[in-house]
């Protein structure tokens, strides 16, 4: 977990990249999910459901209650990725 992130009722499933200034609340990452910095997860549930709906995320899923599942290997927030 990166310098000045927030993790807050979140699980964190082995290894895997937190960058810094991330914010992160009500979300389960499974293995080797890698965020960059800044990116922010569980606080804006329009922006969480477009991750879900997102062709390449299709195994992101979001619970009534609005906890968000990221898949294993996911990269959030960079260029290349969502």
């Amino acid at each position: 977990v990166g310098d000045g992130a927030s993790v807050q009722e979140s699980v964190l499933l082995g290894k895997g990249k937190i960058g810094r200034n991330c914010k992160v609340r009500h979300a389960i990452l499974d293995r080797d999910v890698e965020l960059a910095d800044g990116f922010c997860l569980g606080y804006d549930k329009a922006a969480d459901l477009k991750l879900v709906v997102a062709s390449d995320l299709g195994a992101a899923k979001m619970s009534q209650g609005g906890v968000i599942v990221i898949p294993k290997g996911t990269k959030l927030g960079f260029h290349d990725s969502q």
